[in-house]
Protein backbone atom coordinates (compact mmCIF):
# COMPACT_ATOMS: atom_id res chain seq x y z
CA UNK A 1 0.00 0.00 0.00
CA UNK A 2 1.25 3.54 -0.73
CA UNK A 3 1.70 6.28 1.70
CA UNK A 4 -1.53 8.05 -0.36
CA UNK A 5 -3.91 5.35 -0.02
CA UNK A 6 -6.18 5.98 3.45
CA UNK A 7 -5.64 2.57 6.14
CA UNK A 8 -9.37 1.08 5.83
CA UNK A 9 -9.90 -0.70 9.20
CA UNK A 10 -12.71 -3.20 8.80
CA UNK A 11 -14.93 -5.51 11.22
CA UNK A 12 -13.88 -9.12 11.88
CA UNK A 13 -16.27 -12.00 13.13
CA UNK A 14 -15.73 -15.30 13.80
CA UNK A 15 -17.46 -18.07 16.43
CA UNK A 16 -15.05 -18.83 19.63
CA UNK A 17 -15.31 -20.98 22.43
CA UNK A 18 -14.11 -20.57 26.01
CA UNK A 19 -13.84 -23.31 28.36
CA UNK A 20 -16.01 -21.39 30.87
CA UNK A 21 -18.36 -19.76 28.78
CA UNK A 22 -18.84 -22.04 26.15
CA UNK A 23 -19.55 -20.91 22.39
CA UNK A 24 -19.84 -16.83 21.69
CA UNK A 25 -19.19 -14.57 18.62
CA UNK A 26 -16.51 -12.58 18.84
CA UNK A 27 -15.54 -9.39 16.38
CA UNK A 28 -12.44 -8.05 15.93
CA UNK A 29 -10.29 -5.58 13.53
CA UNK A 30 -8.61 -6.07 10.35
CA UNK A 31 -6.75 -3.06 8.39
CA UNK A 32 -7.03 -3.38 4.86
CA UNK A 33 -3.95 -3.82 3.03
CA UNK A 34 -1.83 -5.09 5.77
CA UNK A 35 -0.96 -8.36 6.14
CA UNK A 36 -1.45 -9.28 10.51
CA UNK A 37 -2.54 -5.47 10.49
CA UNK A 38 -5.29 -6.23 13.06
CA UNK A 39 -6.48 -8.13 15.80
CA UNK A 40 -9.36 -10.82 17.04
CA UNK A 41 -11.32 -11.21 19.94
CA UNK A 42 -11.97 -7.53 20.74
CA UNK A 43 -15.22 -7.19 21.42
CA UNK A 44 -18.26 -9.22 21.80
CA UNK A 45 -20.81 -6.24 20.63
CA UNK A 46 -20.48 -5.76 16.46
CA UNK A 47 -21.65 -1.98 16.91
CA UNK A 48 -18.49 -1.27 19.13
CA UNK A 49 -16.36 -3.13 16.75
CA UNK A 50 -17.80 -0.93 13.92
CA UNK A 51 -17.53 2.43 15.97
CA UNK A 52 -13.46 1.40 16.67
CA UNK A 53 -12.72 0.49 12.92
CA UNK A 54 -14.48 3.85 11.75
CA UNK A 55 -12.80 5.44 14.66
CA UNK A 56 -8.79 3.88 13.87
CA UNK A 57 -9.48 4.93 10.38
CA UNK A 58 -10.41 8.52 10.82
CA UNK A 59 -7.45 8.99 12.96
CA UNK A 60 -4.94 6.71 10.68
CA UNK A 61 -4.10 4.49 13.85
CA UNK A 62 -0.63 2.39 12.33
CA UNK A 63 -1.83 -1.20 12.92
CA UNK A 64 1.29 -2.01 15.46
CA UNK A 65 -0.08 0.42 17.79
CA UNK A 66 -3.74 -1.31 17.57
CA UNK A 67 -3.44 -3.45 21.25
CA UNK A 68 -1.92 -0.15 23.04
CA UNK A 69 -4.51 2.05 21.23
CA UNK A 70 -7.18 -0.72 22.94
CA UNK A 71 -5.50 -1.50 26.68
CA UNK A 72 -5.56 2.91 26.85
CA UNK A 73 -8.74 3.39 26.11
CA UNK A 74 -9.65 0.74 28.30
Amino acid sequence: MDKTQKLQYRVTSETLIHPDIGTYRAYGLAADGKSGGGLRDVTTIRSRAEWLAERFTQLQISPVHLLDVLEDML
